[in-house]
């Protein structure tokens, strides 16, 4: 019987606080990411707090990370950085290492190219 009573307080008392977090969690209007592409999307947000998350990729499709907010329209907008590569070939083409059908750059000359290369980026 002292069981009984322990357990239905137990579960009452659980419903009330999931309730009450339920409701208080997007009182009227919740914040949030609201395109439903991004990582971190919320689908209870009503108004966009450019907290939106999403993962990025270099020219070659290569994951390059995950960018938050003004940071995403930064990376796309400028690039990515890759410092001190060893640059690839494709068709007479300098190519980052890992394009398909490319190979390792050599020459007589260099037979090493390295050197910073800016990427396309595109997140999605």
């Amino acid at each position: 019987m002292e069981e009984q009573k322990i357990m239905k307080f137990t579960l009452t008392f659980v419903s009330i606080i999931v309730s009450l977090l339920f409701i208080t969690s997007c009182n009227k209007s919740c914040h949030g990411c609201i395109d439903s592409n991004a990582t971190n999307y919320n689908e209870f947000a009503e108004i966009d707090n450019n907290s939106c998350c999403f993962n990025c990729y270099d020219e070659i499709d290569s994951f390059i990370g995950e960018y938050c907010g003004n940071e995403v329209d930064e990376v796309v907008e400028n690039g990515y950085l890759y410092e001190n590569i060893h640059i690839w070939v494709l068709d007479g083409e300098l190519v980052l290492p890992g394009t398909p059908g490319a190979v390792p750059f050599f020459s007589q000359t260099d037979p090493v190219l390295i050197m910073d290369w800016n990427s396309e980026v595109s997140c999605y």
